[in-house]
């Protein structure tokens, strides 16, 4: 539907400008009806919009949304909401040439205002449709419009989408390789985006990534992918797709071990979730899932109680096809408890059903349990015939892959194989030349053979490429995801996770080598730069002090954003004699030059502690590191207590009995028992 105008300039140009005056007064007037919503709200809730989790309710917003915007002014977010509400009006069920053609208007719109973000907004929003409407040659034909766009586009949410529906797309194909390229890119450019929508949109591209590697057979890696996501999805309440996500774990889970009380425990979960959530599909499959793992666990019982839940599900909601699945399993199971007959006829009667809509590696799996069943009900026969039918199916499956790959190859043997019978018949009666045409055929049979073994090995070679590379790029992305759970989104630097890492890096190490500085540091008085320039402001001056503190460390130091506005700096095997003078500098480059923030300067101070593993104490043993948090905690309390810009350092300590808690330790710090020293800041200039 998208196509590029190919009129010469001046013929462009003033079609620009006809099509923008007839189009505004045609499709943007704003409606004065409607309740009016601010562009600032509508540009934070089209952030969080996902194509496939789109409801009634996101419909009737949107529509409110695009009544309330002035097209002119705000026209790049108006085409994008418009968009996004033709894709829930072709959902809702309008009119399929309606909903293009108004989407055709937009595109042409935004072509003649010059709006490359939003024209490749909109191309990602025609492949959707057609993906929605099961046209997926018209969604692949789009795909080369939508590379070509995205080298000029340059909004990271926009490029965030056109890559993920290139995958979706690709992934439909089966091209899985290609679909996850455009899902790393997805995730790559989610790096650039830092709203309240940042975590929905990395579960969204999770479950992505899960599926394919499932269907790539890599269970351990959907394992470790899908135990995170779900971790991450409870810790920040995004729990819609938790039933999505207990449902995959579960078939990873299945395939990995086979079926066990642990499989049946996570179907199980996820039924319960999906009940929660009001997902009664994920609900049925869920109990269905269970019933059948239950079912070759022979708890035969347990496994009609929940296959009967699923059947019920499946009949509330209308779902014929899923609910013969379920109806096969009560089959089955009362053949393997003797029941022969009734067993037999309910799974014929769920077969009928099954096979109308089944793939043929399904029908498949299904003459397999079929053949068990005729085989525990004595019906050898039907038994035979179900093996037969299952072999026969296997080898068309077979021939038609082999027929797709080698199709060129087939083609120019059956018409080299077609021309050698009429040579043979039409020299049946010139016997002096029969072994001639005999030697001529051994030789094209040799060389047929010959090239059907070259193709065979070097498509053997392809998949092994492919396989490896894909291989690489899941590992990547594993990679990524692991280094982005040690890192602090804002600042970059690392966090908690990685702190306890290197910590248990250090335990490990050999006892004179495993020495270490630590420093608590904690921003003065940040509340009050929040409450008096804004909590943007806030982050700014964040970002500012991480990069000041990492520019002072050295390649082996750990400088992570321990919460809030406090830092922590690790430094290994450090000049312990050193340490005053690094507090200096750290106090001094945060201090010394305000920081910038739109046009404004902002004096930021630091308030810290500090201490060495091998600090001296009684009887000459070194701290442990949550000793050692306690007390760095204790001497950052201690510079805030005595008029803060400054690091309060400790050069020794004698402890006389095993101190536990905190405030013990507060009492020996503040007592003579210690020995302190105070590195100030920089004073007010």
């Amino acid at each position: 539907m998208f196509l590029r105008l190919a009129y010469s300039s001046r013929a462009r140009s003033a079609w620009r400008n006809l099509s923008a005056l007839v189009l505004l007064s045609a499709i943007l007037a704003p409606s004065a009806l409607a309740q009016a919503i601010t562009p600032q709200e509508i540009e934070r809730r089209i952030q969080g919009l996902e194509w496939t989790e789109m409801r009634a309710a996101d419909r009737e917003w949107l529509a409110r949304a695009v009544d309330s915007l002035d097209a002119v002014q705000y026209f790049h977010l108006f085409a994008r909401t418009k968009g996004f509400l033709l894709y829930a009006d072709a959902k809702d069920g309008a009119d399929r040439t309606d909903v293009l053609n108004r989407l055709s208007e937009l595109q042409i719109l935004s072509e003649a205002n010059n709006d490359l973000n939003a024209l490749t907004g909109l191309i990602a929003i025609e492949a959707e449709i057609y993906l929605y409407y099961e046209e997926i040659e018209r969604s692949l034909g789009l795909i080369p419009a939508l590379h070509s766009m995205m080298e000029q586009a340059s909004r990271p949410r926009v490029l965030y989408e056109a890559n993920h529906t290139i995958a979706r797309i690709l992934q439909r194909e089966g091209r899985l390789q290609e679909a996850l390229e455009h899902l790393l890119a997805a995730q790559l450019q989610l790096t650039h985006l830092d709203t309240e929508y940042t975590p929905r949109h990395r579960q969204s591209l999770n479950i992505q990534i899960a599926r394919i590697q499932l269907s790539l057979s890599n269970y351990t890696a959907a394992s470790i992918l899908l135990d995170n996501t779900i971790d991450e999805s409870n810790r920040l309440g995004l729990t819609e797709r938790l039933p999505e996500l207990w449902l995959m774990r579960g078939y990873a889970q299945q395939y990995l071990e086979g079926p066990s009380n642990a499989v049946v425990e996570i179907f199980l979960r996820a039924a319960e979730t999906a009940e929660q959530e009001g997902i009664p599909r994920v609900h049925m499959l869920g109990y269905n899932n269970a019933g059948a793992a239950l079912l070759h666990l022979q708890r035969f019982e347990e496994a009609l109680e929940y296959l009967r839940l699923g059947i019920e599900i499946a009949e509330a909601i209308g779902n014929v096809n899923e609910r013969s699945v379920m109806e096969f399993n009560v089959g089955y199971i009362e053949v393997m408890r003797g029941n022969h007959a009734a067993g037999i006829e309910k799974m014929r009667a769920a077969g009928d059903v099954f096979r109308s809509f089944a793939s043929p590696y399904q029908v498949v799996i299904f003459l397999g349990h079929m053949a068990h069943a005729f085989e525990l009900a004595g019906m050898y026969q039907e038994q035979a015939g179900a093996l037969k039918e299952q072999l026969e199916l296997r080898e068309i499956q077979f021939t038609s892959e082999r027929d797709r790959v080698f199709s060129e190859l087939q083609i120019q043997y059956e018409a080299q194989e077609k021309s050698l019978q009429i040579q043979l018949l039409e020299q049946e009666s010139a016997l002096q030349q029969q072994d001639i045409e005999n030697r001529k055929r051994n030789q094209l049979f040799t060389v047929i053979v010959v090239s059907l073994l070259i193709a065979i090995i070097a498509l053997m070679a392809f998949i092994f490429t492919r396989m490896r590379r894909l291989n690489g790029l899941l590992n990547q992305a594993n990679h990524d995801l692991k280094l982005q759970s040690l890192q602090d989104p804002l600042t970059g630097l690392w966090n908690r996770r990685a702190v306890n890492e290197r910590i248990r890096t250090l335990k490990s190490t050999p006892k004179r080598k495993a020495n270490y500085a630590l420093f608590l540091l904690d921003i003065d008085h940040f509340k009050q730069i929040n409450d008096k320039y804004g909590h943007d402001a806030g982050d700014v001056v964040l970002r500012e002090v991480s990069r000041r503190l990492s520019q002072l460390s050295h390649h082996n130091d750990l400088v992570a954003r321990w919460g809030g506005e406090e830092f922590l700096i690790l430094i290994e095997n450090p000049n312990v004699d050193g340490l005053p003078a690094l507090a200096r500098r750290i106090l001094d480059s945060v201090s010394i030059d305000p920081i910038r923030c739109e046009g404004r300067l902002i004096r930021v101070t630091l308030s810290g502690g500090y201490l060495y593993s091998q600090t001296p104490v009684t009887r000459n043993k070194g701290l442990k590191f949550d000793d050692m948090l306690r007390i760095v905690d204790i001497l950052l309390y201690m510079s805030k207590h005595q008029g803060r810009n400054q690091i309060t350092g400790l050069k020794s300590l004698v402890i006389k009995q095993t101190v536990q808690e905190k405030e013990a330790y507060r009492e020996l710090l503040q007592s003579a028992a210690a020995d302190t020293m105070v590195i100030p800041g920089p004073r007010k200039r």
